[in-house]
């Protein structure tokens, strides 16, 4: 004898999958021997055409040797991208930065950290190290305003840093402290996916 479930219980599929006909299936038949219940071909709907994929960043500007810290929200880009949705993760998939100069502090370098903002006793308010660079590589140059960048952070391979992707808690925001000798512009960006909550990114 075949069971059913009412619609009630797959209100969270469709939350989740978000189905293109804007609600969830009536029933399920269990008795057949295969059910698809995830439709892959639905990721490529999100964030059209970028498939949810965007950058997100800050400059940092150095005036002789100093220390900056700054902080930017990918969250900002979700709107753009997903303008009627609201349940939403952002995951950072890999982090990068350019330098105007090579002045670069060797011994502390640029850091990016995801500062988690609290949720009750889930999530308490922590930084967390994403990525650590102390040299600069020379890169090819596109002349990009504010800043030509002709060089590319080297990452720190003596620091220990948090497996990608990562999830980006809504609140939650990448901080990024940056120390030169000298006089420099850094630019420190993110690739980001933006999906439907409690989904990691495709491949991953």
């Amino acid at each position: 004898m075949a069971t059913k479930f009412l619609a009630r219980p797959l209100q969270a599929l469709d939350r989740v999958y978000r189905f293109l006909e804007g609600q969830a299936p009536q029933t399920v038949e269990l008795s057949q021997p295969i059910q698809v219940v995830h439709d892959v071909s639905r990721l490529s709907d999100l964030g059209a055409p970028t498939m949810g994929l965007f950058l997100s960043g800050q400059d940092l500007n150095h005036v002789g040797a100093s220390t900056v810290e700054a902080e930017f929200d990918p969250y900002t880009e979700v709107a753009y991208l997903n303008p009627n949705v609201t349940d939403i993760w952002v995951w950072l998939l890999s982090s990068f930065g350019t330098s105007s100069t090579s002045a670069i502090d060797a011994g502390s370098g640029v850091s990016l950290t995801a500062g988690w903002i609290p949720y009750n006793e889930a999530i308490p308010r922590r930084d967390v190290l994403l990525d650590a660079w102390t040299t600069v590589y020379g890169i090819y140059d596109q002349n990009v305003a504010p800043a030509t960048h002709p060089y590319g952070l080297a990452r720190n391979s003596n620091v220990v840093t948090t497996k990608l992707p990562f999830p980006l808690f809504p609140g939650s925001t990448c901080r990024i402290r940056s120390v030169s000798t000298g006089n420099a512009v850094v630019r420190v960006q993110g690739l980001f996916w933006a999906g439907p909550m409690g989904i990691a990114p495709p491949g991953w």
